[in-house]
């Protein structure tokens, strides 16, 4: 499993999945700032993945209700 940040130039936030050299990667933007995460398995990619996205949730929720005060 490794975790790098990078710099791909990408603004949203988002989360995706690819199949990179083999391994499965997950890719976590946020603010524009990229980190990967990279598993064996399909499966554990996927899980890491949809826990990212829930917490993409709630950081956007926070941004919404601080704006809001």
């Amino acid at each position: 499993m490794v975790n790098e940040t990078i710099s791909m130039g990408i603004q949203a936030n988002a989360v995706r999945i690819e199949r990179v050299d083999g391994m499965w990667t997950v890719f976590i933007v946020i603010d524009g700032e990229t980190t990967q995460r990279t598993f064996e398995s399909k499966e554990y990619a996927e899980n890491f993945a949809d826990g990212q996205r829930a917490r993409l949730l709630m950081i956007n929720d926070n941004a919404r209700n601080k704006g809001s005060l």
